[in-house]
């Protein structure tokens, strides 16, 4: 699978002056409206989510799906791409489809190569009830038969291995699922979930991108060189993020930072729009963090380069990237 993926990911509207404004006065204009206080884990330890296809109608809000043995296929991603996908993902309950199945999900995991949304379904399947997880291409399957499993009470579960596809190998990974009572860590995040930061998290991040210049087929790429505002998604309180919809085709795209357990990392995109909406990577800055994570101390200053792409649009192979809260 290419490294150019469809994004769904919300991102505002929000335009800056070419000429950034300094660093104070950026500051002072933000005060008042920068910090969130930290959201609390919104998950009850009820079970307050509905589902007509489980027991009793109800379920857990949340579910907690590990993957493991996911390993490289000499593919577009490298085997550590593929090695950072075995983990915990807490998904959160959304809403079903039109054939009334149950849906919870993750919509972005910070990993953006093979697949950034895993997805857990719980739907019948003639007269079977099956519980189905998604991570792009890779599939897993729990067979219930005619029995309407308990996702209120019941778990874990083993999930047999149906199908491999992408740039990574799944044929021997194993998957997972516990319904869980929201006590897990920020990989996933959405209104119910809870923010990484140890504390308040910040309404807007301010980045500073310096030494990017003009690549193959782009001679505008300047107008990344400048200080950007971020602000903070609804779909994911450890994401920020500035879009000023480009009328060019190549040029400024859209920035996004997002805040995992053990780093910062801000992604650099030109977005096409058009059916097949996807971002094509310029360039990637990550920052290593330390848990517990202080969001209004911790991530101020330089965030090294970490994938400069490959120039073919926007070269950003001498860039520097700085953030501010």
């Amino acid at each position: 699978m290419s490294r150019k993926q469809r994004t769904d990911l919300w991102l505002p509207e929000l335009w800056l002056p070419r000429t950034p404004p300094s660093m104070s006065s950026m500051r002072e204009r933000l005060s008042g409206r920068r910090h969130f206080p930290g959201y609390p884990c919104g998950c009850d330890k009820g079970c307050d989510c509905e589902c007509d296809l489980s027991l009793d109608g109800t379920v857990k809000c949340c579910m907690d799906v590990t993957i493991a043995l996911m390993a490289g296929s000499g593919g577009d991603c490298t085997e550590a791409e593929c090695l950072e996908y075995n983990k915990t993902y807490s998904l959160y309950r959304s809403t079903g489809d039109d054939s009334g199945n149950c849906i919870w999900k993750c919509e972005y995991l910070g990993q953006d190569c093979d697949a950034d949304t895993i997805t857990a379904t719980l739907y019948l399947d003639g007269t079977d009830y099956k519980l189905k997880v998604e991570l792009g291409l890779h599939v897993w399957e729990k067979n219930f038969g005619e029995t309407k499993p308990d996702l209120c009470k019941g778990g874990p579960w083993e999930l047999d291995h149906i199908s491999d596809g992408g740039s990574c190998d799944s044929s021997s990974a194993t998957c997972s699922v516990a319904m869980a009572d929201g006590e897990g860590s920020c990989g996933c995040q959405s209104p119910l979930r809870f923010s990484v930061c140890s504390g308040p998290t910040p309404a807007v991040i301010i980045v500073t991108l310096a030494g990017v210049a003009n690549g193959t087929h782009c001679n505008n790429c300047a107008q990344w060189n400048g200080t950007f505002a971020c602000e903070q998604t609804s779909f994911n309180y450890c994401c920020w993020a500035y879009n000023p919809t480009p009328d060019v085709v190549c040029g400024l795209g859209f920035i996004q930072v997002c805040i995992w357990e053990t780093y910062v990392k801000v992604r650099c995109c030109m977005v096409q729009y058009n059916d097949t909406r996807y971002c094509a990577q310029y360039g990637v800055f990550v920052k290593a963090l330390t848990a517990p994570v202080d969001c209004l101390e911790d991530l101020d200053g330089n965030v090294p380069l970490d994938d400069p792409g490959d120039g073919s649009h926007c070269d950003f192979s001498n860039a520097t990237c700085e953030i501010l809260v």
